[in-house]
């Protein structure tokens, strides 16, 4: 007995530190955090650790207009990823190293809590060893553990919120654990605020007495809004109310490029305006690509054996006893399709539906795993099916992952000729300031304040950038309204092109 207990530490030791040395080798090859988000939660941490707070120089959206460039940087994205990240320059010097190693970390501590949860499936340890071994590889989380984007501390926080829901069977504080894991969620993503639903239901469906379950549904709620006071009070004195308006919009846009909007108004009347049958139709097409999207994000092995343990569950009556561990990811995945798909149809194109829905990625895996288990009489073709697609998986995930570093690796080289040019261009009393379609990579890259090119038609965009005083425009953008003066096709005496940016399709164009 001993023996095996040492052999199977040492079995997770040496695939930990496999995992471990893929993704730091990986990282060390990084010199740029990439598009959007990853560029944003790198540049709020380095603003934490600078001691400046929770505040950006530059504007991406227009659907909370700013009177300043630089504001603060909760008015639509949670800062949860950033405090995380933050931790770690001030432990150990801000550099893009330093902020991908808590994600790295996150994803290999995903892994252990994947091990632990697993045990309310299955009583088999091939269950919880392969669970947790498919779980550091599987491609999508492998990628997103290499990454400063909030997804992989979410996964993380959204499976120990789970793993606590199935303790608690046992022991009912473990609910109250499970709201501090909900609260954390949505510290982290603002679709966390869907696991209280599932928390207080599984509180309900308990076996507690209603007294007990009454001060458990209390203690929980108390908890979680504990947690999300700090940042609801700020909005509060921002905003006027706990969440920013700006989320809140999205529901009522038809493109992705609306949130870019400076001139339009969304709202219900503006929307009803689009049509019912244009409305029907989106959101039918929306819950379509969701369903491919998870498709893609679990992988087809995944999918499919998952699907084939739901199934079970539902149809044979000795395994339906064990309906309780399962049901949370159920239900908060299928709380996140719904609303992904019905409300914010647009959000989701965007790709936060694929974000969230990997928050169940670590359920489906440990249900796949369980179900090869029961169907292999053989253990030696269970291992074989396992190990040979945790390589697939391993494989897969190195190769996306060193794709994408290869792309943003060229942005940082085709920024930085940005930046070399703007340096020799600096001019007494005048301060830079970018208009540009992607001012989170343009600021990480040049440190010069920026803001978002208007999805409106050119006076509105020329009327935007003497509001803000940007004196430069980096092109292309897919704007309609630029498109001849990126082209030159007809020229604007009010943009005057100054550079072309070497080894890209960028230009700069001077704002007169």
């Amino acid at each position: 007995m001993i023996t095996d207990v040492k052999k199977r530490r040492n079995l997770i030791i040496l695939v930990l530190l496999i995992a471990f040395v893929l993704r730091l080798g990986l990282a060390l090859s990084v010199t740029h955090p990439g598009h959007g988000d990853f560029a944003f939660y790198t540049t709020l941490a380095e603003n934490i650790a600078a001691g400046r707070g929770f505040v950006i120089d530059y504007i991406w959206h227009y659907l909370t207009k700013t009177t300043s460039i630089t504001h603060g940087a909760t008015d639509f994205w949670m800062p949860m990823a950033s405090i995380i990240i933050s931790g770690f320059m001030i432990l150990f010097g801000k550099s893009l190293l330093m902020a991908l190693l808590p994600s790295i970390l996150f994803g290999l501590g995903l892994s252990v809590l994947v091990y632990l949860w697993s045990r309310y499936f299955s009583e088999s340890e091939f269950v919880s060893l392969a669970a947790a071994g498919l779980a550091l590889f599987l491609p999508m989380l492998f990628t997103f553990s290499l990454l400063t984007d909030s997804t992989i501390y979410y996964v993380f926080f959204v499976t120990a919120c789970f793993l606590f829901l199935a303790k608690a069977q046992a022991k009912s504080s473990y609910f109250l654990l499970a709201a501090v894991f909900a609260g954390l969620s949505h510290l982290t993503r603002q679709d966390g605020l869907f696991l209280v639903p599932v928390i207080l239901l599984m509180i309900l469906l308990s076996s507690l007495k209603w007294p007990k379950k009454v001060w458990l549904v209390v203690g929980a709620i108390v908890i979680y809004l504990a947690i999300l006071s700090p940042i609801w009070i700020t909005n509060l004195q921002i905003y006027g109310q706990p969440l920013p308006p700006g989320p809140n919009k999205t529901m009522f846009i038809i493109a992705p490029e609306d949130v870019n909007s400076y001139a339009r108004v969304f709202n219900w009347q503006t929307y009803s305006a689009w049509g019912l049958g244009n409305i029907i139709r989106a959101k039918i097409q929306t819950g379509l690509n969701n369903i491919k999207t998870l498709y893609d994000t679990a992988g087809s092995l995944v999918l499919i054996l998952s699907l084939v343990g739901l199934v079970e569950l539902a149809l044979n009556k000795s395994r339906r006893s064990r309906w309780r561990p399962y049901l949370p990811p159920v239900l908060f995945g299928a709380i996140i399709y719904l609303f992904y798909s019905v409300i914010a149809s647009i959000p989701s194109a965007g790709g936060a539906f694929g974000k969230s829905i990997l928050s169940i990625c670590p359920f489906m895996v440990i249900v796949a795993c369980e179900v090869v288990d029961r169907h292999f009489a053989l253990r030696k073709i269970a291992v074989i099916v396992i190990v040979l697609s945790g390589l697939f998986f391993m494989g897969h995930g190195i190769f996306l992952s060193g794709k994408l570093i290869s792309s943003n690796n060229r942005l940082s080289r085709q920024l930085n000729e940005v930046k070399i040019f703007l340096d020799t261009q600096l001019s007494s009393g005048q301060e830079t300031i970018i208009m540009t379609r992607n001012p989170w990579e343009v600021y990480y890259s040049t440190h010069y304040r920026a803001i978002q090119i208007p999805d409106d038609d050119l006076e509105t965009i020329y009327e935007v950038a003497s509001r803000y005083k940007a004196n430069y425009l980096l092109l292309p953008a897919p704007r309609l309204a630029l498109k001849d003066i990126y082209t030159g096709s007809a020229p604007d005496p009010r943009f005057e092109k100054v550079a072309d940016i070497p080894e890209s399709e960028m230009k700069l164009f001077r704002i007169k």
